[in-house]
């Protein structure tokens, strides 16, 4: 008998991508929390400590861009899943609701490890 493959092969791609919603806000924070936790070790156990780039110290400089493009990405994610919600449009064959969870998520666990990023100095020099 004949096997129907185009059948398998969207189901394939259908659960690729709903993994795919539900993964990439996590990975967009694992990403940021790994850059800024390697960052600061390399940055303040060197001499790049000291450096300036615009006037202001170069490490909390590169954690602050690193956290408006995640919590950009993050949050761009959490508008296309509402208006997919409002429309009652899947994404990826799931419920946007999902896609909501997910980013939101994500997107505060980002912010808990932003936040000690503006209370405290990069380098623990108080």
């Amino acid at each position: 008998p004949m096997i129907n493959r185009t059948a398998s092969t969207d189901t394939h791609d259908q659960l690729r991508a709903g993994a795919a919603v539900l993964l990439l806000p996590w990975l967009v924070w694992a990403s940021h929390f790994a850059f800024c936790y390697v960052w600061i070790a390399v940055r303040c156990e060197t001499v790049q400590a000291s450096r300036q780039w615009a006037g202001l110290p170069a490490v909390e400089v590169g954690l602050w861009i690193a956290s408006l493009v995640a919590l950009g990405l993050l949050g761009g994610m959490l508008v296309y899943a509402i208006v997919a919600r409002r429309r009652r449009q899947p994404i990826a064959g799931l419920s946007p609701s999902i896609g909501i969870g997910s980013a939101a998520l994500a997107l505060v666990a980002t912010l808990w490890s932003t936040v000690p990023m503006a209370l405290l100095p990069a380098c623990g020099h108080l």
